[in-house]
């Protein structure tokens, strides 16, 4: 602007010291923008430091409030995979304890089935020729295996849930021998080296509880449970230190969430065991009737078994008696044909005398097969009828022992309803007339 002012000596109206005093001020207003420039740059600048601060803070802020909100909160409640360590462990084991004992009732059911099924077969399965011999194991002693297994098996499960009364307890079932040829059902010199896998195998229907392929160490329903609690508050005694401890409150010093969880899974725990001892008990009592129909099938089983091989043996010889007889007959046929009137020429005495030393021979010798077929008949009988009393003794005897040990039902500890005493309805006239 001050280029296009004139000097005097120019013809213009400036004088050349107004121009530099001009100059001056303009220089002046120019340094004093430039310096606000800079300032207000220089403010600008920290204004959007101060706007980036005041958002990068709250939200780091914000962020560890959230994470500390979170960590709070897990460890009260007992979530996540930290803190939810001790409810996962708890439930996981709870429903492997809980699958154990509705494996082991599944086992007695079928076992049970099983028993009925033998019963039926007594009466169903067997013919006058059917062959016994080709029997892998005699039905009466299917029958007592089936018994004695479902017995331990009854006991062993009831021991395992603690559902009997400490005084009631059930005394295990002694050793009974799974052999019918003896009259003392006790174990024979051939069955003690086997009967340790035998008794493993009595309880195999059991499942893990049977002790047989369990991959890990057995405990009793109620200690399984107890150790289920110990090792939660074990778990969390670990995971609750620093500032986390002080949700280890109360008595026990653990968590209370921890507190409520372990009080409805004991409250879960006690319906189940009610309802597993209740089952239990059923199948208990249904076996005491099946018990009513056993000796019925075992000594039906083993009457028409040994009266069939009697029959059966006698029917052999008697056909082996009748085909010798059928010789006899053609042989005393052909001595009657020869001898002919010519016979008793006394010439002809050597022949005479020849066909009456045959036919003596002929008459003496079928009369011993008469008398030994007699006798075999009686020793088959005999034989047959000795091995039917022993082994119905010993069924009898086996059967006692068995039934000596069956459950009863006032052994079982007191369930709800057991208290219910049922009132028998009178008489229709006796209570119209009152």
């Amino acid at each position: 602007m001050l280029s296009s002012c004139q000097l005097f000596e120019n013809g213009g109206n400036y004088d050349q010291a107004e121009i530099e005093w001009y100059q001056k001020q303009m220089d002046e207003i120019d340094e004093m923008i430039s310096t606000c420039k800079v300032q207000r740059a220089e403010k600008v600048e920290g204004l959007l430091q101060e706007m980036e601060r005041l958002m990068v803070e709250p939200e780091d802020e914000f962020t560890g409030e959230y994470k500390h909100s979170i960590e709070e909160l897990s460890a009260k409640d007992g979530l996540g995979k930290v803190y939810g360590q001790p409810r996962r462990y708890a439930q996981e084991r709870l429903r492997s304890e809980m699958t154990k004992c509705e494996e082991a009732q599944k086992g007695i059911d079928n076992l049970m089935a099983k028993l009925t099924d033998l019963c039926n077969q007594s009466f169903n399965n067997y013919t006058s020729d059917f062959d016994y011999s080709a029997e892998p194991q005699s039905l009466s002693i299917q029958v007592r295996i089936t018994l004695v297994s479902l017995v331990r098996m009854m006991i062993h499960y009831g021991k395992h849930l603690g559902g009997f009364k400490e005084e009631s307890v059930p005394e295990d079932l002694p050793r009974i021998s799974y052999l019918e040829k003896q009259m003392s059902t006790e174990l024979q010199e051939e069955e003690v080296d086997i009967d340790p896998t035998r008794m493993a195998d009595e309880l195999e229907h059991l499942g893990p509880i049977g002790f047989k392929n369990s991959k890990e160490e057995y405990h009793k329903f109620p200690e399984a449970i107890m150790q289920i609690d110990n090792t939660c508050k074990e778990l969390v005694t670990k995971l609750y230190t620093g500032d986390n401890a002080k949700h280890l409150v109360g008595d026990q010093k653990i968590p209370e969430y921890l507190t409520i969880f372990l009080a409805n899974m004991h409250k879960q725990v006690e319906e189940f065991k009610i309802n597993c001892v209740r089952q239990l008990r059923m199948s208990t009592e249904k076996l005491v009737e099946v018990c009513y129909e056993v000796p019925n099938s075992t000594f039906h089983y083993l009457q028409f078994k040994f009266t069939s091989i009697i029959l059966n043996e006698m029917d052999a010889v008697v056909s082996d008696f009748g085909q010798k007889q059928g010789a006899d007959k053609t042989l005393k046929d052909i001595h009657l044909q020869k001898f002919r009137p010519n016979l008793e020429n006394p010439a002809n005495k050597e022949d005479t005398k020849a066909l009456n030393d045959e036919e003596l021979a002929r008459s003496a010798e079928f009369q011993e097969l008469v008398d030994e077929t007699q006798l075999r008949l009686l020793n088959i009988e005999e034989e047959n009828s000795k091995l039917f009393y022993v082994a119905y003794l010993n069924n009898v005897r086996s059967l006692i022992a068995i039934f000596d040990r069956l459950i009863q039902k006032a052994a079982f500890i007191m369930l709800p309803g057991d208290e219910i005493v049922e009132k028998k309805h009178g008489n229709i006239k006796i209570l119209t007339a009152q």
